[in-house]
C-alpha cells in the first residue's frame, strides 16, 4: 500500500482554515504571494522610500525581485507535505546560502548617495552618522522587518499542516518571513549607506534563522 496523500481536512478541523489547507501546496502557495503582494501595495502606498524618485529602477525592481522570490522559494519548502522524501542537505545548505548572500550582495554594490542630507535621521544634517545612531537604525529596520516578516510568517503558518513541527520546515518559513521583511525594508529604508544595509538589513535573516532556532520544538513522538 502506499503512502497516503493528506490532501483534505484532517481529523476535528473545520472551517477556512481547514478547508485552505485542504488545498495543494501551489494554490497554497499562491495566497502567500497575494500576502506578499499586499505587503509591498501597503508599504509603497503609504511607507514609500524618500528617495524613490531617484533611486535607479532597475537596481530597484531587481533587489525587490530577488526578496520575493526567494520568500516564494522559502514559503514552498515550508509547505512541503511531510509524505515527500526529504530534500537533499546540498539542495538546503544551497537555498539558505542563497537567501544569505542576497542582503550581503545589496549591501557591497556601490552606493547610492540619494539621500542628500541626513538631518531627519541624525542630529545634524552635516555630520557622519554616530555608532550610537547606526545602532538606533539598525533597531528601527528590524523593528519594521520584524513586523513585516511575522505577518507574513504567521500566513504562511495558517496554511500549513503542521509541518512546522519539522526543523526544516520551520526554518524555511523563518527564511520566507526574513525575506518578506527585506522586501519590507526595501521598499521603504532610503538609507543607503553601506554599513547600515549591512548592519540593519542584511543581519535580518540570521535573526529569524535564530529565533526559529531557539522557539522550534520537535514533532511530538
Amino acid at each position: 500500500m502506499g503512502m497516503l496523500r493528506p490532501d483534505g481536512p484532517h481529523g476535528d478541523e473545520a472551517g477556512v482554515l481547514a478547508t485552505l489547507r485542504s488545498w495543494s501546496r501551489a494554490r497554497r502557495l499562491r495566497l502567500v504571494a497575494l500576502a506578499l503582494v499586499a505587503l509591498a501595495a501597503y508599504v509603497a502606498a503609504f511607507h514609500l522610500r524618500e528617495d524613490f524618485a531617484v533611486y535607479p529602477g532597475e537596481r530597484f525592481f531587481a533587489l525587490a525581485g530577488a526578496y520575493a522570490s526567494m520568500a516564494l522559494v522559502g514559503a514552498w519548502h515550508a509547505l512541503r507535505p511531510l509524505w515527500l522524501p526529504p530534500l537533499p542537505r546540498w539542495l538546503l545548505g544551497a537555498t539558505f546560502a542563497a537567501a544569505l548572500l542576497v542582503p550581503l550582495v545589496a549591501a557591497f554594490l556601490p552606493e547610492l548617495p540619494t539621500v542628500t542630507s541626513y538631518a531627519s535621521y541624525a542630529s545634524c544634517a552635516s555630520c557622519k552618522p554616530s555608532p550610537r545612531q547606526h545602532a538606533a537604525w539598525t533597531f528601527l529596520c528590524w523593528a519594521v522587518g520584524g513586523a513585516a516578516g511575522l505577518a507574513v510568517l504567521l500566513v504562511t503558518r495558517a496554511l500549513d499542516r503542521g509541518e512546522h513541527r519539522q526543523r526544516d520546515h520551520a526554518f524555511f518559513a523563518a527564511l520566507a518571513a526574513s525575506m518578506a521583511g527585506l522586501l519590507a525594508l526595501h521598499i521603504e529604508c532610503p538609507l543607503n549607506l553601506p554599513r547600515h544595509l549591512l548592519l540593519a538589513h542584511a543581519t535580518l535573516p540570521a535573526v529569524f534563522l535564530l529565533v526559529a532556532r531557539v522557539l522550534w520544538r520537535p514533532a511530538p513522538q
